[in-house]
């Protein structure tokens, strides 16, 4: 048996030397299939000569439609949209999204490559504007390797870089308009009143309790009223449309009725009518605006809960 000892070392040696010369192949295959992967490469600003805080106007353009978020004295305004005040939050966040964009070293100089990268007319095209001077346009592309980054590209260069995170989501949006529904902290309320159809509900914050009072006296499940509240305070409209004179909304006598009553006394009321010719949408009525809004028959049965739901 001992004789077969040394046979056995060599072939244990062999197999070990070959295996960590897979791992060291596998790994520059990875390193080159995947390019701008390696962490340790160079960061820069991509937005280095630019002050964020100078832009003015913003452009965004996708496949499906175009956006042009403008700012007017310290607001933003969504100019393709009737100058329809924009999504604080989102603006927030393409802000600082610019300000700390940073990407590796370039991985695709290759114009035949713009396409599978996404860093053309298929993906995402951002415009900054200085008043009516345009300071710089690129295309956000596709996700890249490890869906933590993204694909970039100047406009006027055939240089892709790597975004060191992923940056497509914030500017891949349907609407940057500002569609919330009801402007509150849901921490402040101290009393709900829903109606609908023949039912009314009535729940009263006692002793940072929430109690039901209508139709019957018992106390509530705490976490399904912050439920509703969450939902309520969160809600954003579908749309927001201009009536046509005579236009039947509803609105007068609503199908719905949430009233929620705050600390100070001062109520935020949400009224929802009749179906919009839209299907499965409905009117809406907030009594922070006086803007018709429409909403979804998704969001709208979400509203519509039971005395069972807060028990």
């Amino acid at each position: 048996m001992d004789a077969f000892q040394p046979q056995k070392k060599k072939k244990f040696k062999t197999t070990y030397i070959l295996g960590i010369v897979f791992l060291v192949l596998a790994g520059i295959i990875l390193i080159t299939k995947f390019p701008g992967q390696n962490k340790s490469e160079t960061k820069r600003a991509f937005l280095k000569n630019i002050n964020i805080e100078d832009i003015s106007k913003i452009e965004i353009t996708t496949r499906e439609t175009n956006h042009m978020l403008q700012k007017q004295d310290s607001t933003w305004v969504v100019a393709s949209r009737d100058n329809a005040q924009a999504n604080p939050e989102d603006v927030v966040n393409i802000i600082n999204t610019l300000k700390e964009l940073e990407v590796g070293d370039a991985v695709s100089e290759n114009l035949d490559k713009q396409s599978v990268f996404e860093v053309d007319a298929s993906g995402i095209e951002v415009k900054l504007y200085q008043g009516d001077n345009l300071r710089i346009d690129f295309f956000i592309g596709k996700a890249g390797p490890n869906f933590d980054s993204n694909f970039i590209r100047r406009a006027e260069s055939n240089e892709v870089y790597l975004t060191k995170k992923g940056i497509g989501y914030v500017f891949d949006k349907p609407d940057f308009r500002d569609l919330t529904m009801l402007v509150f902290n849901k921490d402040e309320a101290q009393e709900i009143s829903l109606t609908y159809d023949e039912t009314e509900i009535v729940l009263k914050k006692e002793a940072e309790t929430w109690n039901l009072i209508q139709p019957e006296k018992v106390e509530a499940n705490q976490n399904s009223v912050d439920s509703f509240l969450t939902g309520l305070e969160n809600l954003r409209a579908v749309d927001v449309v201009a009536l046509e004179e005579d236009e039947d909304t509803g609105l007068e006598d609503p199908q719905m009725e949430v009233k929620v009553t705050l600390e100070d006394g001062s109520q935020k009321v949400l009224t929802i009518g009749i179906g919009y010719p839209q299907v499965a949408t409905y009117y809406a009525k907030s009594s922070d605006s006086d803007k018709f809004y429409i909403i979804s028959q998704w969001q709208r049965d979400g509203l519509k809960k039971t005395v069972e739901d807060f028990l």
